[in-house]
């Protein structure tokens, strides 16, 4: 296993304002509850994956291959090449899946497991606005739950980063509709000037409800960036106890 921290055996990153902050706080439940481990294998992977097949595809064309390298890794390709990277990737992914020894890592593997991240989270974020069943089958965080509470189904839905406002519940023809838009500001550096963006995602899932469901009364509160819609169940549905004489 790749080793990040200085201390090993801590299990869930926290910071001291977050008890300040309720918008810090609520990062920080979702930081905690994200799969790190499988967030740094599919990185690893998927950097390692597409390498690969760019080194197949551009075989010969030098001029093509450093211009992918300098665009998909854009700190590691300053030191090594592509063959270099790609043997880097295989020994982070052998060492990653390694359970029973922890490794450290220099300067040099630091830089392109960054670079690795940081390419697969804008590929992961877009795949969960746009593709939200296929970002789970990652398993890196867990975005809708949905359980039986008694007399009721539960769903659970995280949407961090969404205002209350603009998320939708709606209700129509047995099918159950949530949707939103999450906006973030990201700000950054380039030749000396200072800029930001605004970024704007939609998300949009359809759930079948099933037919012990009372549609006329579901309902539903958003708190600490999880959605929680009941939904409860027809009187004819609901378990009855029934006495043994």
């Amino acid at each position: 296993m790749l080793a990040f921290a200085k201390d090993i055996n801590q299990k869930e990153p926290n910071h001291p304002e977050e008890g300040k902050n309720a918008k810090l706080k609520e990062y920080m439940d979702y930081q905690r509850k994200i799969h790190h481990e499988k967030l740094i294998y599919h990185a690893l992977d998927h950097a390692k994956t597409y390498l690969q097949k760019t080194i197949n595809d551009m075989l010969g064309d030098e001029n093509k291959l450093k211009g992918y390298l300098e665009k998909a890794f854009p700190v590691s390709h300053r030191y090594a090449d592509s063959d270099t990277l790609m043997l880097m990737l295989r020994k982070l992914i052998n060492a990653h899946n390694a359970s029973n020894n922890w490794y450290r890592l220099n300067r040099f593997y630091f830089g392109l497991v960054y670079d690795a991240l940081n390419r697969f989270v804008q590929i992961y974020n877009r795949l969960i606005r746009e593709g939200p069943e296929q970002s789970e089958e990652y398993g890196i965080t867990p975005r809708v739950e949905i359980v039986e509470d008694g007399d009721a189904v539960v769903l659970n839905a995280e949407l961090p980063g969404v205002e209350k406002d603009s998320i939708k519940v709606e209700v129509r023809d047995g099918v159950l509709t949530l949707s939103g838009e999450k906006k973030e500001l990201r700000e950054q550096k380039e030749n000396g000037y200072f800029g930001s963006e605004r970024l704007y995602g939609a998300f949009h899932r359809r759930f079948t409800l099933p037919r012990a469901v009372d549609g006329e009364k579901i309902s539903a509160d958003y708190k600490d960036g999880v959605l929680r819609v009941s939904l409860p169940k027809k009187p004819e549905a609901q378990l009855r106890q029934i006495a043994v004489n």
